[in-house]
Formats: C-alpha cells, sequence, structure tokens
C-alpha cells in the first residue's frame, strides 16, 4: 500500500479479500486506485465516500450491480469499474455525479460467472456535461443509442463496442463536437451515420462494415472481433 497526501493506492496487491477487508481504518482518501488486484463481493455503499475524487476498481472480482448511493458521490471526477463481473442496469442516480470527467463501466460481460451491465443504455448519463471518456463496451446492453447523449459537447472518447443494442445513430450526436474516438462496432447497430455527426475532430470512428458511414475510420466484419486502436 501507498499513501501520498489524499491517495492510497492498492495497485497489483494481488490478495483474495472484499474491499471492507482491505479498506483502510481511517477517512477515505480522495483518490483510492486498487486497480488489478483479486479483491471480490459486491460493491460497497458509497454515502461515506463523498469526498472521494477517483474510484479506481477496476481488473477485478467485483459482483452484483453499482449501488443507488453513487449518486451521492459529487465530487467524484474518475470511476472505473471496468473488467470486473458487476450486472444490473446502471442506476440513474450515476447521472446525478455531474462532476465525472471519466467514466469506465466496460468489459463486465462474462459467461461463468454470467454477468454484465444489462438494460438500456442510461439516457440519464447525458447529464454527465463535463464528461470527457465515457466507456461501456462488452456488457449486455440492450434498446437504442440514447439521444440525451448528444449533450455531452465534452466528450471526446465513446466506447459501446459489444452490445446488442440496434437502431441507428441518432442525428442528435452532431452535438458531441469534441468527440475524437466513437467505438461502435459489434452491435447491432444498421442504417446511416448522419452527415453532421461526422465532425472533423472525429479521428477514430469505427462501426460494422454494414453500417453506411462516410466517415469512418474502420469497419468491422461480422464474425471479427479484433479491432485497431
Amino acid at each position: 500500500m501507498w499513501v501520498l497526501g489524499n491517495t492510497v493506492e492498492f495497485n497489483c496487491l494481488k490478495s483474495q479479500s472484499t474491499l471492507t477487508n482491505v479498506s483502510p481504518p481511517f477517512k477515505l482518501p480522495e483518490i483510492l486506485d486498487l486497480t488489478n488486484n483479486t479483491l471480490l463481493g459486491t460493491l460497497p455503499e458509497f454515502d461515506s465516500w463523498t469526498n472521494a475524487q477517483e474510484i479506481k476498481l477496476g481488473t477485478n472480482f467485483f459482483t452484483g450491480p453499482i449501488p443507488e448511493s453513487v449518486g451521492s458521490l459529487r465530487r467524484l471526477a474518475t470511476l472505473d469499474l471496468s473488467i470486473n463481473f458487476l450486472g444490473g442496469d446502471i442506476p440513474d442516480a450515476l447521472g446525478d455525479v455531474e462532476s465525472l470527467l471519466m467514466l469506465k463501466l466496460g468489459g463486465n460481460a462474462n459467461e461463468e460467472p454470467f454477468s454484465g451491465f444489462t438494460g438500456n443504455l442510461p439516457g440519464a448519463l447525458g447529464n454527465l456535461r463535463n464528461l470527457v471518456e465515457l466507456e461501456v463496451y462488452s456488457n449486455r446492453f440492450t434498446g437504442q443509442l440514447p439521444l440525451e447523449w448528444g449533450q455531452l459537447d465534452k466528450l471526446e472518447t465513446l466506447d459501446v463496442e459489444f452490445n446488442s443494442i440496434t437502431g441507428s445513430v441518432p442525428g442528435e450526436y452532431s452535438g458531441m463536437t469534441s468527440l475524437r474516438e466513437f467505438y461502435l462496432s459489434n452491435t447491432g447497430i444498421e442504417g446511416a451515420v448522419p452527415e453532421e455527426v461526422c465532425h472533423d475532430s472525429l479521428a477514430f470512428f469505427v462501426v460494422d462494415c454494414d453500417v453506411v458511414c462516410t466517415c469512418c475510420s474502420q469497419c468491422i466484419e461480422e464474425g471479427e472481433t479484433r479491432r485497431v486502436r
């Protein structure tokens, strides 16, 4: 463990434990990094974590849903829950954390044990107007791309690959004027990408090859699972 001011890191701890057991016996820090360990169990209630600015719990073995109390993290800039075994619907309360700059929920779909976030992609995330990076790849989301996300004018990276979403890219996404990377392959998205979505800032735009797109940098053939980034 490393403690530097208000930062606590347990990187590569590699011990099987629950988050409760490894939580420090003092006031929770502003930056908590438990990335790349073998931590087990469900996520804690976040009511007492209100001073947190960064919570990084990626690449562990956490299970279950995101608690509704995530909405109490009003100072949070980074939330990384990627590459775990989490599931269930994303709580709308996450859309209340308007301080968020980075939200990483990707890589939670697993077969054994069966996991992955489900339901529609939450339109409430469109309230996160400061968001720069949003990753929800490799889950079990269904439905269509939320129109509300078109309000994310500071968003630079959006990754929704490997989900069972349908429909087409909304024209409202022309509001994503800062978008540089958009990963949309291995989904059920179809039709044509509206020209107004093709901003000059868009450097990487990856779709399935049956999507009509004049500004895409790469298309993925059916059955192909790898991409160049």
